[in-house]
């Protein structure tokens, strides 16, 4: 009887850590705001935007804002199809590798600050993005 009780304590009290674990990572995407810093290994100097919301994507691209509905799973989240505005730039073919990323992130984690995607095609990393505040502070 002391076996069977203590698998009925304990199985229900795993699960509700590993959910709750989950919730805190997914939770810290909600309403979070991030900037490209790196595609595929290479660093990128252009202003690449994400911004988390509750089921839903956005941001800045190479070229065009761009938006998204989304859902997240334990480790992943899916992107649904990319919308985005429709103007032309030199930098055209990035932003095609960009949205194909996103399209197919396989894992995401939280690490040392950054988020980071691992995608069918390759890898994103994110900073996140600072508020103008800190920005004026530490450029004095």
């Amino acid at each position: 009887m002391k076996v069977s009780l203590s698998v009925i304590l304990f199985f229900p009290l795993s699960i509700f850590l590993s959910c709750n674990t989950t919730k805190m990572q997914t939770k810290s995407l909600l309403r979070s705001n991030w900037t490209l810093e790196e595609m595929d290994g290479k660093s990128i100097n252009e202003d690449v935007t994400l911004e988390f919301s509750e089921e839903k994507i956005n941001g800045k691209s190479f070229c065009n804002q761009y938006f998204s509905d989304c859902t997240y799973t334990k480790e992943n989240i899916k992107v649904a199809s990319i919308g985005s505005t429709k103007r032309a730039c030199q930098m055209m073919v990035e932003e095609k590798q960009y949205f194909e990323r996103l399209s197919s992130i396989k894992s995401y984690e939280l690490k040392d600050g950054q988020l980071h995607l691992e995608c069918e095609k390759g890898s994103l990393v994110f900073a996140p993005v600072q508020s103008k505040a800190s920005k004026t502070k530490s450029k004095q």
